[in-house]
């Protein structure tokens, strides 16, 4: 059981003064310290959960290279339709 230090009075489990030092379970520390009531006495402070590293045994995979269009077989702009031999109402 750590031995905590209370920063701050507060009312838990009966009265707590300022620098008063107890014996707390691990699970109560925990609480306490992240209410900013208390910490250890042997100033080993629990890490916030979110610390932004990943816990993986395994290595980060590099990004997949950005992928462009490929050009035509030939190299050549596409067709355009030809011009249809049909007569259209404003020809006739």
């Amino acid at each position: 059981m750590p031995e905590v230090i209370a920063l701050h009075s507060f009312d838990h489990y009966g009265v707590k003064s300022r620098d008063q030092v107890w014996d707390a379970s691990e699970s109560e520390t925990v609480q306490l310290e992240r209410a900013g009531l208390v910490k250890r006495r042997d100033n080993t402070a629990i890490p916030p959960k979110a610390t932004g590293k990943k816990l993986s045994a395994s290595p980060a995979v590099p990004a997949s290279p950005k992928q462009t269009s490929t050009k035509s077989k030939r190299g050549a702009k596409s067709k355009t339709a030809a011009p249809s031999l049909s007569p259209t109402p404003a020809t006739e």
